[in-house]
């Protein structure tokens, strides 16, 4: 069947796959597009100016839980969205992406929307992006089109490890308050201790301070304002040594580097904490650790050294691979690259020299402005 200018129509040849006999119909440019519409994984509808539905895919009635009939002529304003923010809000209709691309005339991208799906009967979360549409010669929207993706799973799994992290805070938190108390209360009353037991407190304490600043690390929330890379690596330094009995740690630096600052990053403390445990795991009964720092460029090196037996030369070209270690576990130099590269640095093991164990050297960027203040 034929258009009235006698062209040919082809949207019932339109195949998603080829036909029996090996051929794929080639659809024109209109054709195209309707398949694309029709086929693709994101919903789309088409709104008027009213926010009113006038077009919709297969996807969006997927997604949403509805069917065309049932879309057609809903608006955004319609309480049967049900619509939420991430935080549990209500997400009035007049703020939903359309509106705002219809009411400002621009494109609102990557909106993060709960609706109700009747289908499910569950609330879905899709990320919203959507588009005004003009006629020529008009200067405001006649109708707005928007995609969107269904996000559930990923969104619910964030929440969960969201909830998951607060709820291993609040756990920690309250038993270190426990041995700290424990700790307190035996300092308190004088109790008969030897040089040995007191060693241990000071230990316990120093380990459980350190639990308790990265339990702090892990609030999401929380603002880290240690950025002076020398005050931290000798906090650090002496935090070791009171956690590591028999190790020493060794900060050296010059008056260049005493001034200078780095991105901060809430997990960056672990780094060198791990490291400081490998040293003192391995290193025998008098562990010895230098970090050298020196600048270079806008960057800041960090020579980790220790006087241990080095690093097997199995394991060296796979060091800083997920499950890679000498005992087992293999997550501790993983993550210490993870880390530092979220920062904007790296690490490396270095050749050693003699008389020298593990050596690795650590790349971190300088952070200039705070650097120049600090140094005013």
């Amino acid at each position: 069947m034929g258009d009235e200018r006698g062209n040919q129509d082809t949207s019932s040849k339109i195949r998603t796959r080829p036909t029996m006999k090996g051929e794929v119909s080639v659809p024109n440019e209109a054709d195209a597009f309707r398949v694309l519409f029709e086929t693709m994984i994101y919903g789309a509808v088409f709104q008027d100016a009213k926010g009113k539905i006038i077009l919709a895919n297969s996807a969006a009635e997927r997604i949403l839980g509805l069917t065309r009939d049932q879309m057609m002529g809903r608006e955004s304003v319609d309480p049967r969205w049900n619509a939420t923010r991430i935080n549990g809000s209500d997400y009035p209709g007049t703020e939903h992406p359309a509106m705002i691309a219809l009411k400002t005339g621009k494109a609102v991208n990557n909106q993060i929307m709960g609706v109700f799906n009747p289908f499910r009967g569950e609330r879905r979360w899709i990320v919203v992006n959507a588009i005004p549409l003009y006629r020529e010669g008009e200067r405001r929207p006649f109708q707005v089109y928007t995609t969107f993706s269904d996000e559930t799973q990923r969104i619910n799994a964030e929440e969960n490890l969201r909830l998951y992290n607060h709820m291993l805070q609040h756990d920690l938190r309250n038993d270190l308050q426990i041995m700290m108390s424990h700790i307190d209360a035996v300092e308190v009353l004088g109790l008969d201790t030897d040089d040995i037991i007191s060693d241990l407190l000071k230990s316990l304490r120093a380990t459980c301070t350190r639990m308790t600043n990265l339990v702090g690390a892990m609030n999401i929330e929380s603002e880290i304002s240690e950025t002076k890379l020398i005050d931290m690596l000798r906090r650090i330094a002496d935090s070791s040594e009171e956690i590591h009995k028999g190790l020493k740690v060794i900060v050296k630096g010059d008056s260049d580097t005493e001034s200078i600052s780095i991105p901060s990053h809430r997990l960056l403390a672990n780094v060198f904490h791990n490291l400081m445990r490998n040293a003192a795991q391995y290193c025998g009964k008098n562990p010895v650790v230098i970090l050298q720092v020196a600048e270079k460029d806008d960057r800041v090196l960090i020579r980790v050294s220790d006087n241990g037996p080095g690093i097997p030369k199995s394991i060296r070209s796979s060091l800083f691979m997920r499950g890679v270690s000498t005992n087992g576990g293999g997550l501790g130099l993983f993550l210490t690259r993870e880390i530092l590269r979220a920062c904007g640095g790296d690490i490396r093991l270095e050749v050693s020299g003699i008389g020298e164990g593990a050596v690795f050297m650590i790349d971190l960027p300088v952070d200039r402005k705070v650097t120049a203040e600090k140094g005013e």
